[in-house]
């Protein structure tokens, strides 16, 4: 099923555990020939009960996206927004578990099947970012990552500990006990593989930088030194920023350094690609 609204489509996708809804940012000024070059943008729920995210945000980005001439979609993971099933009771637990990661992965698989795309890009937002490693761990068909704020920890400190007992790597040993061990594995496993990543972080409280607070382990540091040289990592701090990305400053940040990344590793010049404008509150910041 799909209904029109301008440049943006109603989904529908089935999988296993129900039906995922979603939306279809139509690429700006861009022929949509049914080629099989094309990379989308897609994405996942956080924490945040619809696609939308806090303020909008995720609309305004996938739109931002949608005006460099990428696909982009925007999906509600079961139990979130408007699809079907009902969201776990204990649901930082089941994220941080990989929970979201087969019905996410069929999700891209149909979108990439459905529009006749070479693969996607996975955005996800703090927990967000959770699914989308889990996911891009699983799926033939994830090309990249933006994670967004991203934690490489277990909230629960109780099943942080049970987590803890089998450390079959030198290096994990080292690590906290609060540490997702599988999620660090998912980690490597995309960076062995030489996706694409790049990381957005907002400053510290009362610091412009990304350093990890004091007393606390720097999750950070530890998984792009892992990573290893050859890694496709990039690392970005967006000035200004809250958590949620959703703040005037953050949303700017966030297009700049996505914009940038995407045009590095995912060029997009058809012969009919136009220039757009940039936001009129971009151009009020001279950006």
């Amino acid at each position: 099923m799909r209904r029109a609204t301008e440049n943006r489509e109603l989904i529908e996708i089935a999988t296993p555990v129900g039906l995922i809804r979603g939306t279809y940012h139509r690429p700006y000024n861009y022929c949509m020939r049914q080629d099989s070059n094309r990379i989308a943008v897609v994405f996942v729920n956080s924490m945040s009960p619809t696609r939308a995210a806090n303020g909008d945000s995720a609309v305004y980005f996938a739109d931002s996206i949608a005006e460099l001439g990428y696909p982009s979609f925007r999906l509600d993971l079961p139990g979130f927004g408007d699809s079907e099933d009902d969201a776990p009771p204990e649901l930082h637990d089941y994220i941080n578990r990989g929970g979201y990661a087969s019905s996410a992965s069929a999700g891209m698989e149909e979108i990439t099947a459905r529009f006749n795309l070479r693969g996607v890009v996975i955005v996800g937002h703090c927990a967000g970012t959770v699914s989308a490693l889990f996911t891009a761990s699983m799926s033939k068909v994830c090309k990249g990552l933006v994670l967004m704020a991203p934690y490489f920890y277990l909230t629960n400190v109780i099943k942080a500990k049970s987590a803890q007992e089998s450390r079959p790597q030198v290096h994990e040993a080292m690590l906290p006990e609060n540490a997702n061990l599988p999620l660090l594995r998912c980690w490597q496993d995309v960076t062995l593989r030489g996706l694409p990543i790049m990381i957005l972080n907002k400053p510290e409280r009362k610091s412009q930088e990304m350093k990890a607070r004091s007393r606390t382990f720097d999750y950070l540091n530890y998984v792009v030194k892992i990573a290893g040289q050859d890694a496709r990592i990039t690392v970005r701090l967006a000035e200004g920023s809250d958590h949620s990305f959703s703040n005037r400053l953050g949303r700017v940040a966030v297009r700049q350094h996505v914009e940038s990344w995407l045009n590095a590793n995912f060029p997009i010049k058809p012969a009919n690609y136009k220039n757009v404008l940039l936001r009129p509150e971009l151009e009020e910041m001279n950006v």
